[in-house]
């Protein structure tokens, strides 16, 4: 699945990724952040438009940013 690579590209370093292990930082698992309902899709998408925290270089298309919500939401 691309999301789940682009996760694990950008976001692994502060944010659980997958199911198991540990993040870096406090930054919330990313299967919380699935079934969190006041974190909707398009909230993720709109959020994801921006760097945010240390991502300073983020910079992502908006097919990425569609493979990255599509990865969280099929972690609910």
């Amino acid at each position: 699945m691309a999301g789940k690579d682009l996760a694990t590209q950008w976001c692994g370093s502060c944010h659980l990724v997958g199911d198991s292990g540990t993040a870096a930082d406090s930054a919330p698992p990313f299967a919380a952040l699935a079934k969190d309902p006041t974190v909707t899709p398009d909230r993720m998408s709109t959020f994801l438009t921006e760097p945010h925290g240390g991502m300073t270089g983020l910079s992502l298309s908006q097919q990425e940013i569609d493979d990255l919500v599509a990865y969280i939401e099929s972690l609910k």
